[in-house]
């Protein structure tokens, strides 16, 4: 049986974390690789990022967004939303307009793909808007992340969450 602190296990480790950046086009990057379902990674997320009291802007396109919303208020997170349809997507002019007005707001929380519904959200804008804002990223990329373009660091994407389930 071959451990988890077995030589050969952290080299294999290694080399699908190697691979995983390079799916996603973070070459600049850090992967980690967690031992359960995508939702154990977005939860991840947003516990290691918001803090009681911070400002955050969450993208609502769909159920998916809605959630993270839902997840951010248990951190205490101060929760802004851009809410739109479930069958529209993200306007990255709202999303520009909005930091301009908030300034307090440090964390932007974005699904790149609603599978409920198939709504695509311009990730490519909205991370490079939120890198010339000096805002963070976290972007739901779960049912995007091999099937769409996808390139966290052209894009200014700072935490990215995918799943091998989908």
């Amino acid at each position: 049986m071959c451990y988890h602190y077995d030589p050969a296990f952290l080299e294999q480790y290694r080399r699908t974390e190697q691979k995983m950046l390079r799916v996603m086009k973070a070459r600049s990057a850090e992967a980690l690789i967690m031992h359960g379902e995508a939702v154990l990674g977005l939860e991840a997320a947003w516990r290691a990022t918001v803090r009681p009291g911070m400002h955050v802007l969450n993208l609502v396109s769909g159920v998916f967004g809605k959630g993270m919303g839902d997840w951010l208020r248990m951190s205490q997170g101060v929760v802004h939303e851009i809410v739109v349809g479930y069958d529209d997507a993200i306007d990255p002019a709202a999303v520009e307009e909005y930091l301009d007005a908030h300034p307090e707001v440090e964390l932007v929380c974005v699904v790149y793909s609603e599978t409920p519904s198939g709504i695509l959200n311009p990730v490519d804008e909205i991370g490079r808007i939120c890198r010339a804002h000096g805002v963070v990223s976290i972007v739901d990329c779960v049912s995007a992340v091999g099937g769409m373009p996808f390139d966290a660091d052209r894009w200014g994407l700072d935490i990215c969450v995918a799943g091998a389930q989908k």
